[in-house]
């Protein structure tokens, strides 16, 4: 673990909002099927605009169906965001040391990017893909996703497991 950031961890394990969470009766398990429910509402979004750009369902146009799930992965993440907060703060020495959770946060980071990427090419280039197709960088990325998203909801399992 990076030494460095041992302090700022302490203070986040010693802070008023962690003693306030880690105070609640189930706090864990609550936050823990929040957690699970906004990663089902990120992933299941992904799945379906990434199939849509490797070529699923063509007579759905890209745009359209980019437009009602952005919403809801943004929305999503917002909440993986606050939910991870509660279960992270009570015990952020313990869990940053965890090398499944290094690597949960480094497959998001990679997740993250490539949306935001899909959602630029998507805005700037979908009216011309129903007619060209979607190119090929933009397929490689889509297929990135669909694999590295549930990846991350497994390691996020085994980090309770392992």
């Amino acid at each position: 673990m990076y030494e460095f950031l041992l302090p700022t961890l302490e203070a986040i394990r010693n802070s008023a909002f962690a003693q306030w969470v880690a105070s609640i009766l189930g706090y864990q398990q609550a936050a823990e099927t929040v957690h699970m429910t906004f990663f089902s509402v990120v992933v299941g979004s992904i799945v379906l605009l990434t199939l849509r750009l490797l070529g699923v369902s063509p007579r759905v146009p890209v745009d359209r169906l980019a437009r009602l799930l952005f919403p809801a992965i943004w929305i999503g993440f917002a909440g993986l965001v606050i939910s991870g907060s509660f279960m992270f703060a009570p015990r952020a020495t313990r869990i940053a040391r965890d090398q499944l959770f290094q690597l949960k946060l480094s497959l998001l980071i990679v997740v993250v990017i490539s949306l935001v990427v899909i959602q630029f090419a998507v805005r700037r280039y979908a009216v011309t893909w129903e007619t060209q197709g979607v190119p090929v960088p933009i397929r490689v990325v889509a297929a990135g996703c669909l694999v590295l998203a549930p990846t991350v909801v497994v390691v996020a399992r085994f980090m309770y497991v392992l």
